[in-house]
């Protein structure tokens, strides 16, 4: 997990545990607590999407590779003659 993504979420866990703890009362109403899991999804949504799909992109790579490896391991090229004289 990116830094940047770390600190947020250590920041907000901070932010609702003190808020229990204290009983602040910062997130006992209903727009503060969608206000708080919206920040949530937009922070961390991208971030599973974007991971979600570089997984795609590495396991096609790796399948690209292992089919390119097989077929030449089933049609090896041609080997030049050899010079001996």
């Amino acid at each position: 997990m990116p830094i940047i993504t770390s600190v947020i979420l250590m920041t907000l866990t901070v932010l609702a545990i003190g808020d229990k703890v204290t009983g602040a009362g910062m997130l006992n109403q209903f727009p503060q607590r969608v206000a708080f899991f919206a920040f949530l999804a937009l922070v961390f949504i991208p971030r599973v999407w974007n991971a979600a799909l570089f997984a795609f992109y590495r396991a096609r790579n790796r399948r690209a590779a292992e089919d390119v490896g097989a077929r030449q391991r089933r049609h090896p090229l041609p080997r030049p003659p050899s010079k001996k004289g």
